[in-house]
């Protein structure tokens, strides 16, 4: 029987929103049972997505979807694979043998990435940005769904990178009433800019390097505003296209607009996204009178959960059978 064994994480820098190689050792036979793959495009952006479903066929039996949106690494939403199988995989995996039963996963890829692939140098990976995200995934999400009318019950959730796009995502779909809630996991409301300057003041034990990239905050925030396409001008390990629409998006602002049910997740000891990313939500929440929303907070955790999810997972599995 497969076991699950959690590795280290590589922070790859500890870049804020990278979401570092968060991996589980495995063998390709027992690791993603009933994956279904598939390809969209809109225009000359494409990514692939992947269904994993325990049935021959997607949704024959399941009538519940969760969409997971991971967060900014550089290998494939599923892992890294090699000739002989998979060197690591992803969350998607332990929401696929400890989610509730009877849910479908929807994992969609980074974009221009094949399944098990990795980006290769810091140049490789400029479409997978955030307009180009934001203008493919809804459509994908929304042929979906049109497709699948059957799921009765859909959740999206965002982890980093995808916790932060999460909001504009389901803002954008055409369907968004098929959608029962949102999960947002290690992310928040702030913007990036605004989760650099809570780190440039925060008494957390940052790497050198990392605290090296907050001290030089305005003026790279101010190049990457003058040269918001540069693909060969980097902060943080990324070039400027990466970073340029996170500077002034505020998660935040269509949160509050947000109807359906909203469960954040969050590690007191995150060095990718601050903490108070996540707190300020319920704030603003309670300032505009708004109840739809529910915060955990795990103490003395990472951004990683430090390395283990088997709470995370509990507790959401509680949130959806409280909620739905």
């Amino acid at each position: 029987m497969f076991k699950i064994k959690a590795l280290h994480f590589l922070f790859l820098g500890i870049f804020l929103f990278l979401g570092g190689e968060r991996s589980v050792c495995g063998h390709e036979i027992s690791v993603y049972p009933g994956l279904h793959v598939f390809y969209f495009n809109v225009g000359r952006v494409s990514a692939n997505y992947y269904v994993l479903s325990r049935c021959e066929e997607v949704s024959s039996n399941h009538k519940n979807l969760l969409i997971i949106f991971e967060g900014s690494g550089k290998h494939s939403v599923l892992g890294k694979k090699n000739s002989h199988g998979w060197d690591s995989v992803s969350l998607a995996h332990l929401f696929n043998k400890e989610l509730l039963k009877g849910m479908d996963i929807l994992v969609p890829e980074r974009i221009s990435l094949e399944l098990g692939a990795e980006y290769r140098d810091n140049q490789s990976g400029c479409e997978d940005n955030f307009r180009n995200k934001v203008t493919l995934y809804p459509d994908m999400i929304d042929q979906f769904l049109c497709l699948h009318p059957e799921y009765c019950r859909v959740i999206m959730m965002g982890y980093s990178e995808g916790g932060s796009l999460l909001p504009r995502l389901y803002q954008k779909l055409n369907h968004k009433n098929r959608i029962s809630g949102l999960i947002l996991c290690s992310s928040g409301g702030l913007s990036f800019y605004e989760s650099l300057q809570v780190q440039k003041k925060s008494n957390l034990l940052f790497p050198d390097k990392y605290r090296q990239s907050l001290d030089i905050l305005e003026p790279s925030v101010l190049a990457i505003r003058q040269h918001p396409f540069s693909k060969d001008m980097f902060y943080f390990g990324r070039p400027y296209i990466k970073w340029a629409y996170f500077l002034s998006y505020r998660p935040m602002d269509d949160l509050l607009t947000v109807s359906i049910p909203i469960l954040v997740l969050h590690g007191d000891k995150d060095l990718n996204i601050p903490v108070e990313s996540s707190r300020g939500i319920g704030k603003a929440f309670q300032k505009a009178g708004k109840h739809n929303y529910r915060y955990i907070e795990y103490k003395n955790t990472n951004h990683f959960f430090n390395g283990d999810y088997s709470k995370m997972i509990q507790d959401i599995n509680a949130w959806i059978s409280l909620e739905f």
